[in-house]
Formats: structure tokens, sequence, C-alpha cells
């Protein structure tokens, strides 16, 4: 996913009183909103639409699904898709709508899974998250349909928070505008040579550097001339004979310590990048 493909439709704040309380659960009706508006383009061009909550409780229902949300909790809808929401609380309920349009190159909506998203998830930074929605905001505000480049920044910068790279594989990079599609491959390479032992996932790799996963395999393949499951493997396997060499590690120390699923796992590749057993490996070795 390029930075261009996507840009910030609409954002409301939008705040919410209970009527007609039937405990636990009762009705809402909308006493105030504040709405910045892109365009003025139809509500269903929106790839996704993401309720953030801010304040109260929602009891949603979305297809087979039935989820209480809460402060910081997210719920992320697509194009045509029908929920419920139900308050929980007795007091106001609050939350940001933020409507985001993403578009393939084939000129289709991107869909959660294309943008990396469950229908229900938490933000990983709340404050930052809110940061980023007041500069969104203000940039609506200020700008109105100017400047579309830098609000599509701000846009999958708060993308982001839905799906942060796992702690075990650690931010990439901050998105840049300004890098070529090679630096931004480039500076995932570097990444992966400087944190190998962690598991590494294609999806998050390629939405931290600003790409859909698909778009972000063809283009690694380009410039390294190999998959990137192929190049993280293969480095991992590097530094995994580098190890037994100098530090003597046993196979099944380095198998657990370097982000491998399982033994098997780490067998089965040692084997075919090392072109021996890693207990073969690690005797031959052990014995100069």
């Amino acid at each position: 996913m390029y930075i261009y493909d996507i840009f910030m439709y609409y954002i409301c704040i939008m705040k919410y009183y209970p009527i007609g309380i039937h405990l636990p659960v009762c009705r809402f009706v909308r006493r105030n909103s504040n709405y910045y508006n892109k365009a003025e383009l139809p509500r269903s061009i929106t790839s996704v639409s993401l309720i953030i909550m801010t304040e109260g409780e929602l009891k949603v229902k979305i297809h087979k699904f039935e989820k209480v949300i809460r402060p910081f909790d997210v719920l992320t809808t697509e194009a045509g898709e029908k929920y419920e929401l139900q308050s929980m609380s007795k007091t106001a309920v609050s939350f940001y709508n933020v409507g985001i349009m993403g578009l393939s190159a084939a000129g289709t909506l991107y869909k959660r899974s294309d943008l990396g998203i469950n229908i229900f998830t938490t933000l990983a930074n709340p404050p930052e998250a809110v940061k980023i929605i007041d500069e969104i905001i203000k940039d609506f505000k200020k700008n109105g349909s100017d400047k579309q480049e830098e609000r599509s920044f701000l846009g999958l910068k708060l993308l982001k928070q839905l799906h942060p790279l796992k702690e075990e594989s650690t931010e990439v990079t901050t998105i840049n505008m300004n890098r070529s599609p090679e630096e931004r491959i480039l500076s995932v390479v570097d990444f992966i040579s400087k944190h190998y032992k962690n598991r590494m996932n294609i999806k998050d790799l390629a939405h931290s550097i600003g790409y859909h996963p698909a778009h972000f395999s063809r283009l690694f393949k380009k410039v390294m001339g190999v998959t990137p499951e192929i190049y993280i493997l293969s480095k991992k396997i590097e530094k995994a004979k580098q190890h037994m060499e100098e530090h003597r590690d046993p196979p099944s120390a380095i198998a657990q310590d370097f982000g491998f699923f399982d033994y098997s796992h780490f067998y089965h590749a040692f084997c075919r990048y090392a072109g021996t057993t890693p207990s073969e490996y690690y005797d031959r070795e052990s014995a100069t």
C-alpha cells in the first residue's frame, strides 16, 4: 500500500446520552457532534470506518459477533456492513468516528484484511492515537481538502495504532514520505539484520513502511532477489551457524533463542539453507 493509496475522508467527534433506560441496556440519542468532512462524497465509498471509544461502554453486534467495547477499544467496519450499537452506560457515551478510504491499484476499496486490522482491536498507545486524531482534526479545520498527502500520512500513523508490530518484532521505522520504495525496503533489511533473533511477521513489516503485504513482498524480491520469508530464514540460519562457531551454542538453545516456532521448524530451515543438520554442523564445529 503506497502512502498515496489512502486518504482521510471524514472524522466526527460524537457524544450520545442515554434515553428510555431499560437496564442493563439502554438506547441512546446523539445530542452533539463535530463533523469534519474531506469532500462531498458518498459515505459508502469509505474503506473502513473506525469507532474509537473515549467514554462509556457500547454493546456491539456485528455479523455473529457480540462484544462490549470500552475506552480506547476500536470497532472497525467496512463499507456496507451492518452493525448495532447499544449503550451500556447510564452516563454519556463518546467516541471518535473516523472514515478512511483506501484504493488498490485496480481501483477497488481496501478491506480490513488489506489494511491488516480486525473487527475489534485496542489502541496500542491511546495518548499517541488521540494526539494523531487531534492533528487530523486541526488539519481538516485549517486546510479543508488541501494538503491531502500530509493527512494521508497521519491516517497511516493512526492505522498503525491498530496493528502495531508485536513486542518481539519491534518497530522498524517511522514512515517517511520522502523515502523511495527501495530505501524503505532497505530499512526493513537493516532491521532484519539487527533483530534476526526476533520472530517476524511479513504483514507487520509491510505495514510498518506503508505497504500492502503483497506489494511489499513483490518489491522486496525485486530489490533483494528473494522473498522476505526466504531472506529472514536464511539470515537466521547464517547467524545460527555463526553462533555455533563463535559461542558453541547447542542447536536446541539456538532454536529457542532465534525465534523459531519449535525445534522442528529450526531443523528443517537449517537443513535447507546450510545443507546439513544442526547437530552435524555443531559437532563438526565443536571438534575444531
